[in-house]
This record gives structure tokens, C-alpha cells and sequence, in this order.
């Protein structure tokens, strides 16, 4: 049996990320016009140029969506989402409809294979949306003062929502950084990928096709220049011990982790039985002068199975 905290200085416990990772990193992409839908390509192609996939949040009811390209996404190791029904800020105006839409959205959900929803405009209703018929949910920021609905989570990390597993926004919008707050580098980008680092968090951004400049455009009118973005993954590629995944793969492994449980083999080493067995990573944690400190040297990984996290 494992000691209690009160007993004991240090207790075991199951690492954020499988196989020791310090951090994690996912790209979302909210496709809101058919300027978004031209540029999915363009941006596809930097990203596997880095080695990076990406999921995109499509509006199913706002503009034609070719079940062609959805395929060739998936095919190529991206993940496909839903980005509400309309994206008119009428979904959560009433409960009725609210319900309403999301019978036609889990329709297109089944249709398309997407388990992630994210609410237009990050719109929320915790009550209504923890029984969504997804896998998971990414529309609370950790904090954002500049949306339609500010305020947020205050969590660098996914958690539970009823039924669902909830992936916070971390990284500050890029309509929010180029547009709103007229920023011409990424270096806010950089210093929260840094300070999530050192919190051992998940850094998940939002990146939007629709406000990266076409090729032909003219003027930050048009859009940001696409090499904010490319800046943004050669920074998070330098990264020694970031693991990158899919927001599926996150939900996937934050229900392993939450399922399974540590027991203390006959040497008193832990060992972790149940799902996250196969990748987890444990360590003991230890309070000292009121800090909480991960004793990392001793961290064990237990399985050989490669994730992408």
C-alpha cells in the first residue's frame, strides 16, 4: 500500500506526459471562410515540412466542405474537427438552441470522424457542453482578456468536463496578436512556450487560415505574413523534450493517465498498472518549503510503445 502524504515526505506519482516529455504541444487550425479553406494546403505543407500535423476545426453550415479534402487530411495525419454549425454567436443564445444545433452537429461529427469541438468565438456554457457528444473540448482559454466572452479556465492543463476532456487555449489567438494587439513578431508566442515549459504544461495556439496572407495579397489589411507562423514551429522544432500530438491523442492520453493508478513493487519502487502503463513515466513529488518538487532524476518509464506526445 502506498503511503500517505502524511506519512511519509514523498509520494509517487504518474508524469504529466508518457515517456517524460516536459511539455506538450498541439496546433489547432479554425477554418471560418472559404479564404481559411484556400490556404489549408499551403499551411499543410510548412507543417510537414517541420514534421508537425495539426487539427482543423471546420464550419460545417457556413461554407461547402469537400469530403475529399477531409479525407486527405485524415490520410495524411491530420485530424479533423467541428468548429460549431454556423459560426453566426447564436449558439449558446438559448438552451433550445443550443440542443438543436448540436443533434445536426453530432451528425456531421459522425459523418466527418471528428471526437474535438471547439465553439465558435470560444462562446461557452459549461453546463450545456459537458455532455457534447465528443471526445473532446477545446474552447476555454487559460486566460484571455480580448474575446467575446473573456475571462477562463486559469489551467495550463487539460481537464475533465463532465463527459468530455477539456484542452485549454494557452497560447494567445493570432487574431489577437497580429490583428487586435498589432504585434509584428512572435515573441509573446515564444515567452509563454517558455513559461509553459517550465511549468510542464500543454502550449496549445490557435492559428487561423483565414488571417495568414495569400499569396497576391497586399498589406497586413490582407492578413499576417505565413512566416510568423513558420517562426513559430522552428522555435517549437529546437525544443529538446517537447512532445507534439494531435488534440485527439491528448484527450486519449489524459483518460489513460486518469484511469490508471500507481502501486509500490517489492523494492518500493512505483509501478503503474492500468492503461498508462505502456508509456507512463513515474516519479515521486515531495514537498519542501512549501514548493512542490518533482524529483526528475528518479523518473522510470515503463513502456517501449513510441508516442507522439
Amino acid at each position: 500500500m502506498i503511503k500517505s502524504p502524511l506519512s511519509s515526505d514523498r509520494i509517487p506519482f504518474i508524469w504529466f506526459w508518457p515517456h517524460g516529455k516536459n511539455c506538450a504541444f498541439v496546433i489547432t487550425h479554425d477554418v471560418e471562410t472559404q479564404k481559411g479553406l484556400r490556404n489549408i494546403e499551403r499551411i499543410c505543407e510548412i507543417e510537414r515540412r517541420y514534421g508537425f500535423r495539426s487539427s482543423w476545426h471546420f464550419v460545417p453550415e457556413r461554407y461547402s466542405v469537400d469530403s475529399r479534402l477531409l479525407e486527405r487530411l485524415v490520410n495524411d495525419g491530420f485530424e479533423v474537427g467541428i468548429h460549431g454549425l454556423k459560426h453566426d454567436g447564436r449558439l449558446f443564445d438559448s438552451k433550445k438552441i443550443f440542443d438543436g444545433r448540436m443533434k445536426k452537429i453530432k451528425k456531421y461529427a459522425i459523418e466527418w470522424g471528428a471526437v474535438g469541438f471547439r465553439s465558435p468565438a470560444t462562446h461557452r456554457n459549461p453546463d450545456w457542453m459537458m455532455n457534447m457528444p465528443f471526445e473532446y473540448d477545446s474552447s476555454f482559454p487559460d486566460t484571455d482578456p480580448y474575446e467575446p466572452q473573456p475571462g477562463g479556465c486559469l489551467s495550463i492543463f487539460p481537464f475533465f468536463m463532465g463527459n468530455l476532456v477539456e484542452l485549454p487555449i494557452t497560447l494567445v489567438q493570432d487574431h489577437t496578436l497580429f490583428e487586435i494587439l498589432e504585434h509584428e513578431d512572435i515573441s509573446i508566442w515564444k515567452q509563454k512556450i517558455d513559461w509553459i515549459e517550465k511549468m510542464n504544461g500543454m502550449a496549445l495556439v490557435i492559428v487561423h487560415p483565414d488571417y495568414i496572407r495569400s499569396d497576391g495579397d497586399r498589406g497586413m489589411e490582407s492578413g499576417y505574413p505565413i512566416e510568423y507562423y513558420e517562426e513559430l514551429l522552428q522555435y517549437v522544432k529546437n525544443k529538446s523534450n517537447y512532445g507534439c500530438a494531435l488534440p485527439r491523442d491528448v484527450a486519449e492520453w489524459w483518460r489513460r493517465r486518469d484511469t490508471s493508478k500507481i502501486r509500490l513493487d517489492k523494492n518500493e519502487e512505483p509501478c503503474i498498472e492500468g492503461p498508462a502503463a505502456r508509456d507512463g513515466v513515474t516519479m515521486w513529488v515531495r514537498l519542501a518549503n512549501d514548493e512542490v518538487i518533482f524529483d526528475v532524476e528518479d523518473r522510470k518509464v515503463q513502456g517501449q510503445v513510441k508516442s507522439e506526445i
